[in-house]
């Protein structure tokens, strides 16, 4: 058994649940982070990473509403 079976069981059984469901598995948001971005990070101050976090959590729900609204768009023109 490797580090990561247990995590993609998980995974797997998660997205098992929604399709049982008939929902879509909530999108996740991910970010890749270079050498030379972490090492900036590393200055931040606790006010400065909270600020972060709050910007980020902010776009993604923006960007999450503004999709949800262009599918029930879409699905009422398709009605």
């Amino acid at each position: 058994m490797t580090a990561q079976e247990p995590s993609e069981r998980k995974r797997e059984s998660r997205a098992t649940l929604f399709a049982v469901k008939g929902k879509e598995e909530p999108a996740r948001a991910v970010q890749l982070f270079s050498d030379a971005y972490l090492e900036s990070c590393r200055q931040l101050s606790p006010d400065d990473i909270v600020r972060f976090l709050e910007e980020f959590r902010h776009n993604f729900f923006a960007a999450k509403t503004a999709r949800e609204a262009a599918s029930r768009r879409q699905r009422r023109n398709d009605g």
